[in-house]
């Protein structure tokens, strides 16, 4: 089963230096390779999902982490938001991230039960110990 490392991204302040051509914020993945836009971000890399600070006009099927994030993973399927609600209703469990954390990092998450996601690709997998791993 391959499994992907996942990393650590983090958007640069948004000033115009920080902007592409068509003025998309890019994001630090740190040794991983140049700044980049968020769709341009590669498999593995996890990054928050921006809420208001009023979680009551957020969406309802969204919410943050213990570690007061809402946050995402680049899979091979596309993105996965493991804050947001499951197709069955319920939501996943995870660990809070290092608040130490910098763009290229390691992230030692651990995601549970396990994700599917049935968009472009067909994607089963668990995130352990910072790892995608596909069952």
């Amino acid at each position: 089963m391959p499994e992907i490392e996942c990393f650590w991204a983090e958007e640069l302040p948004n000033l115009s230096e920080n902007l592409d051509n068509e003025g998309h914020p890019l994001w630090n993945i740190g040794n991983r390779g140049p700044a980049c836009k968020a769709s341009d971000l590669p498999v593995g890399a996890v990054r928050k999902i921006l809420l208001g600070p009023d979680t009551e006009n957020n969406p309802p099927q969204w919410k943050v982490g213990p570690d007061g994030l809402c946050l995402a993973v680049e899979t091979p399927a596309g993105l996965w938001i493991m804050d947001h609600q499951s197709s069955q209703g319920g939501f996943w469990y995870r660990n809070a991230l290092d608040p130490n954390i910098k763009p290229g990092d390691k992230v030692n998450l651990t995601v549970l039960p396990s994700i599917r996601i049935h968009a472009n690709k067909e994607y089963h997998a668990i995130l352990q110990n910072g790892k995608l791993i596909e069952v």
